[in-house]
């Protein structure tokens, strides 16, 4: 028999300080039974429990107990710091444990209080006001209705139970509804994949056993939602070796062993124009295709990094951050009723895509017949004397990441002139061919000082075109 008495002052578990804490107890080597009576009384830990536990191979008996006083929960971080991170609050209750230790029987009721999170899948941090688990046996965790408060202060309703065998093959089973709510909150060092900000209405299921998990969100986005696909390394966007994200105020690449949990995450959303959508073709030049418009996405990803999205996008308005030979870039405003669709991998959506950029004032005399021939215009030839609107139209068709663009340039006020002038048959052939076409456009570009230009071009001694900018 073998007694003790025990008092530490800075008894620490995981590195964290459990402070004061009093241990008395006997151990009996003949039937290997542990008699144990711990409290603490400490603002992180205050707990008291007590019983007794069978550590041989012939006695492994439970039979103890343990009032919570207000103890905090922050020692979970250690173990569900891969999932969920910055969780604090208090427990309240009382639970009885019997049976064995390969096989333990839980019972009792616990109340949590003011627990704070940050689900880090999501980026989302929420608050729980309470959580009240109100039945607990050897197959069933039950609690009672509760809220989730998101950082804007919007408020969910979670029902739900945990069903296990002695606290073995657990599965889940919880549905989380808003009317408005906080579903993702990631930037672009979080996840590699996708990132942004949705706020929806929508309906969350967690559900599985942990082998099998699934986060399945049904969310219809509202006014503030900006959702980020980041597409610049399209090789590698069906499949990633892990996910990154943000632990600890750290970037951590997880490299360790493969964990027995599997996490699917499934996102049916109901796009609006309420939602903003950019599709980042190249972060380095800063193409990116910017839209608000609607569609049916359905967006599938696994803790291994499987991608998958599907859905058609039909974009209501929209804009094409175009850059020329990584001088410069114009914003291109493209046409309603333009087209991306996904059929799995992200990076090989098929788009069906048409932008313009206006110039106001281009003088059209070297448009004229005259002008190619080397001669000047007459009085009858009036378009030819004067400044119009331009537009140049992209033609974006094909693959998203690499797609065919063409070319075309087109006066969209002068109506049923143009064809009494010279200038629509040189326009016709300058559309004929795309490297005239390309050659036109860059000295419009060039030439162009509005405030749509994102950067200074850094061009050489003007080249002679057919056209002269006013």
């Amino acid at each position: 028999m073998v007694d003790a008495d025990i008092r530490t002052s800075q008894l620490r578990i995981d590195n964290d300080s459990i402070g004061l804490v009093q241990w008395k107890g006997d151990y009996n080597h003949s039937d290997g039974q542990l008699n144990f009576d711990v409290a603490a009384d400490n603002s992180l830990a205050n707990f008291t429990a007590k019983g007794s536990v069978g550590l041989s191979d012939s006695n492994r008996v439970v039979n103890a107990s343990t009032d919570l006083n207000n103890t905090s929960i922050s020692l979970l971080n250690k173990y569900l710091g891969d999932y969920v991170s910055e969780l604090t609050g208090t427990a309240t209750g009382h639970l009885d444990v019997t049976g064995t230790t390969d096989k333990p029987s839980f019972r009792g009721s616990v109340k949590v209080q003011d627990i704070g999170m940050k689900v880090n899948y999501l980026g989302t941090y929420y608050k729980i006001p309470l959580l009240h688990v109100h039945h607990m046996d050897d197959n069933l965790i039950e609690m009672k209705p509760f809220t989730l408060i998101d950082k804007f202060n919007n408020r969910a309703v979670v029902n739900g139970f945990i069903q296990h065998q002695n606290f073995y093959d657990m599965v889940f089973e919880f549905d989380v509804q808003s009317n408005k709510f906080l579903f993702l909150d990631t930037g672009p060092t979080d996840n590699d994949l996708y990132y942004g900000t949705v706020l929806s209405q929508g309906r969350v299921y967690f559900t599985g056993p942990l082998d099998n998990l699934e986060l399945r969100v049904l969310a219809r986005p509202l006014k503030g939602t900006h959702f980020f696909l980041p597409l610049s390394d399209s090789k590698d966007i069906g499949k990633h070796d892990y996910i990154r994200f943000r632990q600890y105020g750290k970037v951590v690449e997880e490299t360790k062993k493969k964990s027995d949990i599997k996490l699917n995450v499934k996102m049916d959303i109901a796009a609006n124009p309420d939602a903003q959508i950019d599709v980042i073709l190249n972060a380095s030049t800063n193409d990116v295709i910017s839209a608000n418009g609607t569609g049916n996405l359905a967006i599938n990803v696994n803790l291994e990094g499987d991608f998958t999205m599907y859905g058609n996008y039909t974009i209501n308005t929209g804009t094409y951050n175009f850059s020329f030979q990584r001088l410069a870039s114009w914003k291109f405003d493209i046409d309603k009723n333009s087209t991306i669709t996904w059929n799995g991998d992200p990076g090989e959506a098929i788009v069906n895509i048409t932008a313009k950029y206006s110039l106001p004032k281009v003088n059209l005399y070297n448009l004229s017949t005259a002008a190619s021939m080397g001669g000047t215009t007459t009085t009858d030839d009036k378009l030819a004397t004067r400044s119009e609107r331009v537009d140049i139209l992209l033609y974006l068709r094909q693959s998203l990441t690499q797609p065919n663009i063409t070319y075309e340039i087109v006066l969209p006020d002068v109506g049923s002139m143009a064809y009494e002038s010279g200038v629509a048959s040189r326009l016709k052939e300058i559309n004929s061919n795309q490297n005239q076409a390309l050659y036109q456009i860059s000295y419009l570009l060039a030439t162009d000082n509005s405030s749509r230009r994102t950067a200074a071009p850094m061009w050489p001694s003007p080249v002679r075109t057919v056209w002269d900018r006013r």
